[in-house]
């Protein structure tokens, strides 16, 4: 009937490659270390709260004084709400929320990502849900994206679908025996 687990994890990944450069010769290590919490709330399967934070820190360092060493630091907030209210309706919101301190000029370096969407369930054993989506409603959404590269940190932005609506029809076939909770993002076939 209710239901709270928390998670954590911490990751790390190095690369070490030679660099060439103008005449100028360096081995190059790019590190990534981040770490990712959350917090998983479901009250009777009525209500269900979704929160991570992630952090990440990317750095390279150079073997010689040529180049000079990089450093950046992403943060990244993740909301998901579902309110399964009255029967039959499913009201879905999801909100990431980036700050990236370090974005060239002309990008934004906090954008506010918001979702939503309201699913009507029909048939036998609600199997059908009928679902009415909107993505990026404040149409904020950019796709960004920083890579340290060699000496340099690229920013590079490829174009997106800004805000969009979308219906959809979905008819779930479900194992016999087992029981699906319909609504939530990460369960969407689209």
């Amino acid at each position: 009937k209710f239901n709270l687990s928390l998670n954590h994890n911490v990751f790390f990944n190095n690369s070490r490659s030679r660099l060439l450069f103008n005449n100028e010769s360096s081995w190059q290590n790019i590190n990534n270390l981040g770490t990712r919490a959350g917090i998983y709330l479901n009250v009777k399967d009525k209500f269900e709260w979704t929160s991570n934070y992630s952090l990440t820190y990317y750095f390279a360092r150079y073997s010689t004084t040529a180049f000079k060493n990089i450093n950046q630091v992403f943060h990244t907030f993740e909301n998901e709400w579902i309110v399964r209210y009255p029967k039959h309706i499913i009201w879905e919101t999801n909100m990431q929320y980036y700050i990236d301190p370090v974005t060239a000029p002309g990008f934004n370096s906090r954008p506010l990502i918001w979702n939503a969407a309201i699913n009507l369930t029909m048939m036998n054993k609600e199997r059908g849900v009928l679902k009415f989506e909107v993505y990026d409603l404040l149409k904020t959404y950019k796709h960004v994206l920083r890579s340290i590269q060699r000496n340099s940190v690229s920013t590079t932005s490829n174009n997106v679908i800004g805000r969009y609506f979308m219906l959809s029809f979905t008819y779930n076939i479900q194992t016999i025996g087992e029981k699906k909770k319909v609504g939530g993002w990460r369960l969407s076939l689209f």
